[in-house]
């Protein structure tokens, strides 16, 4: 399973946090991600998720839109 990074971002997108998290594909790593900024367990100001494997972009996610790079 590739291991990915979901990074929590305040409004002007300045990292709060990261998580490593292994998911067997881009779309179940950006679920998780929406997951933790939905849900807010992340980090509370969290406003933007940015889902990283290794060093390729996969997604930036806000609490409107998910943006598949």
């Amino acid at each position: 399973m590739p291991g990915y990074r979901i990074y929590c971002m305040d409004e002007d997108k300045h990292i709060l946090g990261a998580r490593d998290e292994e998911c067997p594909d881009d779309q179940a790593a950006c679920s998780r991600g929406t997951a933790l900024l939905l849900v807010g367990k992340f980090v509370a100001a969290c406003q933007v998720v940015e889902v990283w494997c290794l060093a390729r972009h996969v997604a930036t996610i806000t609490r409107d839109r998910i943006e598949m790079i």
